[in-house]
C-alpha cells in the first residue's frame, strides 16, 4: 500500500499553520486521563489497600510457618578457630536457596546466629527453621571448624512470668554492596562478650544476627555495583539517569 504524498503535505501545512495544535491535543488527553483517574480513584485505592493487607498477612503467615518446629543448635567452640571457616560454612549453606517460585509462595528460610549470655556463662547457638533438613547445620559446622561439637534441641520461647524484655534492632549503615570486613582489627567479638558478662540471677542477654544466602540475582546485582564503583560510576539508577542528561 502506497502512501499519499498529498495527505502528508496537508498534514505538514496544518502543522505549520497551527504549531501549537499538538500541545492542545496533549492537554485534552491529560484532562481526560485525570478525569478517568478521579473517577476510578476510590476503587484503585481500595484495591491497593487490600493488596497491601494481603501482602502483610501472607508475610506474617509465612514467618509463623517457617518458625513452627524450629530447633536450636548449640555450638561448642574448639580451642583454635580458623577465621576462614565462616566462608566454608556459608558455601555449604548456599544450597538452602529455594527456587524463585517457592520463595515467592512460601518464603526463603533464614538462619539466626545467637550469642546467649546468662549467669551460667555464654553459649553460641544457631536458630534453624524446620524447613532445613536435620543434620545439615551440624555437619556444616563440623566441616567448617574441626573439633567443634554441636547439641540440638527444640526451640522454645523463654518468657518468665513478670520478666521485662528490652530489644534493640541494628541495620547496616551503608548499601548492601559494600562488603563486611572479616579481618577487623581489633576483633569486635571480645567487646561483645565483655558487654554480655556479669549477668546475675534471671538476667538474660541475646545477640542475634539474622542472615540468609544471597540468590544468584542478588549476587549479579552486587557484583555489577562493585564494578561500577571501581569504574567511578554511581551504582544508583537515578544518578546515572541524571548524569546522562547533565553530561
Amino acid at each position: 500500500m502506497k502512501s499519499d504524498p498529498r495527505r502528508h503535505a496537508r498534514k505538514l501545512e496544518r502543522l505549520l499553520d497551527e504549531p501549537a495544535r499538538p500541545l492542545h491535543s496533549l492537554a485534552s488527553l491529560a484532562h481526560h486521563a485525570l478525569s478517568a483517574i478521579e473517577h476510578f480513584a476510590p476503587a484503585l485505592l481500595a484495591a491497593a489497600l487490600m493488596l497491601a493487607a494481603a501482602v502483610l498477612v501472607l508475610g506474617h503467615v509465612r514467618r509463623r510457618r517457617l518458625a513452627r518446629g524450629a530447633r536450636v543448635v548449640t555450638v561448642g567452640v574448639p580451642p583454635e578457630i580458623d577465621a576462614g571457616g565462616a566462608l566454608l560454612l556459608w558455601s555449604a549453606l548456599h544450597d538452602l536457596i529455594r527456587p524463585r517460585l517457592s520463595r515467592l509462595l512460601s518464603g526463603q528460610p533464614h538462619l539466626c546466629w545467637e550469642v546467649v549470655a546468662s549467669e551460667a556463662g555464654t553459649k553460641f547457638r544457631v536458630w534453624v527453621p524446620s524447613s532445613i533438613p536435620s543434620g545439615l547445620i551440624e555437619r556444616a559446622v563440623a566441616s567448617a571448624w574441626p573439633g567443634a561439637s554441636t547439641a540440638t534441641e527444640a526451640a522454645s520461647e523463654d518468657r518468665s512470668a513478670g520478666a521485662v524484655q528490652v530489644a534493640s534492632e541494628l541495620a547496616l549503615s551503608g548499601p548492601d554492596w559494600f562488603p563486611l570486613n572479616p579481618a577487623m582489627n581489633p576483633d569486635p567479638l571480645p567487646l561483645i562478650l565483655g558487654q554480655l558478662s556479669g549477668m546475675r540471677g534471671e538476667q538474660r542477654a541475646v545477640v542475634q544476627v539474622l542472615a540468609r544466602p544471597a540468590t544468584a540475582r542478588e549476587q549479579r546485582r552486587l557484583r555489577m555495583a562493585a564494578r561500577r564503583l571501581r569504574a567511578g560510576i554511581s551504582p544508583h539508577r537515578l544518578v546515572r539517569f541524571l548524569d546522562f542528561f547533565v553530561t
